[in-house]
């Protein structure tokens, strides 16, 4: 396995990337799995809790008098919201660096398709996995876009 530091988005933490085997990243699908549900999970949290806040935001602006005593209690639900989705963006982005500790991203939160940078028959690639896929199925060789089957 070859390493080389990288940032990754979420933080700008530094890791060490890693480029793996075909074994190696069907080996590491059982960690990756895990975390990859988890930010589905946890992106499913703080989409709501984003369009809560977007609608309670809203409600706010076109307040009538009656509605501002209303819209009191909705502010403190308001501010309540806010706060659990900063607090749900810090756990989003703490997966997501799990993530990238393993040596993968993750390309699509809601399909849960993560890359992982590799070498396969002597060329660099990109092996492609989708949450629910027992083992990798493809990859994409470097500069092209054209993805391969795995049989």
């Amino acid at each position: 396995m070859i390493n080389m530091e990288v940032k990754t988005m979420a933080t700008d933490k530094v890791i060490k990337q890693k480029y793996f085997t075909l074994e190696e990243a069907n080996r590491a699908l059982v960690l990756v799995s895990r975390i990859v549900r988890d930010i589905q999970l946890q992106f499913e949290i703080v989409t709501k809790l984003r369009q809560g806040i977007k609608e309670l935001a809203e409600l706010s602006q076109d307040a009538t008098y009656v509605e501002v005593c209303n819209a009191k209690r909705e502010l403190k639900q308001l501010e309540h919201d806010r706060a659990m989705f900063e607090a749900g963006m810090d756990i989003l982005n703490e997966f997501i660096d799990e993530l990238a500790d393993v040596g993968c991203q993750l390309t699509d939160f809601e399909e849960g398709q993560v890359l992982f940078l590799g070498v396969h028959k002597g060329k660099h690639v990109e092996f492609r996995w989708r949450l629910g896929d027992k083992r990798i199925r493809g990859y994409t060789a470097e500069g092209s876009n054209h993805l391969r089957r795995l049989p």
